[in-house]
Order: structure tokens, then sequence, then C-alpha cells
């Protein structure tokens, strides 16, 4: 009875060893299974993602460079146009200030001849 029931122990031991290692496998040849599986959809989906990432980012790309083209187009305009304001003033200023000058002229001019008349005048 005793070596029936070591027997029993062993066999309960051996039997319960064997499921722990065959669950063991099977969980590992599944771990194994679904790390290939995953590497191979990973593989197929990273390269549609992949294509639809940079097609994206182009189109981020695209729509940056016109906006920023077009806000560096407006400044350079209107750093353009404050440059040709400036300038416009400048050279309003100078003109100003020729057409006083020539006013000066002209009523010096008219004075002279005022004068020259009447010493012409006198003279005669």
């Amino acid at each position: 009875m005793k070596y029936s029931l070591l027997l029993f122990f062993i066999l309960f031991a051996i039997n319960n060893l064997l499921h722990y290692i065959s669950e063991k496998v099977i969980i590992v040849i599944f771990i194994v299974f679904l790390f290939f599986l995953m590497n191979f959809l990973s593989n197929i989906i990273n390269s549609e993602f992949k294509l639809k990432i940079d097609y994206i980012l182009n189109d981020i790309n695209t729509y940056v460079n016109v906006v920023f083209n077009f806000l560096y187009i407006n400044k350079l305009f209107y750093l353009n146009l404050k440059s040709f304001k400036k300038n416009f003033l400048s050279l309003n200023c100078i003109l100003n200030k020729k057409v006083r000058t020539l006013k000066f002229c002209k009523i010096l001019n008219n004075k002279l001849n005022k004068i020259n008349s009447t010493s012409n005048l006198l003279l005669n």
C-alpha cells in the first residue's frame, strides 16, 4: 500500500510537472507566434502608415510653406511700402524746399525787375 501511494504521488508530481511544462511551452509558442504575427502586421501597417504620414506631412509642409511665403511676401511688401513712403516723404520735403527756393527766386526776380524798371525809368 505504501508503495502504491508513493507511486501515486510520484506519478501525480510528474503529471503536474508535464502539465506545467506543456502549459509553459504552449504559452511560449503562443507568445512567439504573436510576436511574429505582430512583427509581420507591423511591417504592413508601418509601410501603409508611413505612406499616409508622409503624405500628411508633405501636405502640412506645403501649407506651411505657402503661409510663410505669404507672410514673407507681405512683410517685404510692407517694408517696401514703408521705404517707399519714407522716400516719398523725403522727396516731398526736398521738392517743397526747391519750390520755396523757386518762389523766393521768383519773388526776388520780380523785385529785381521792379527795381530795374524803376531805375530804367529814372535813367531815361
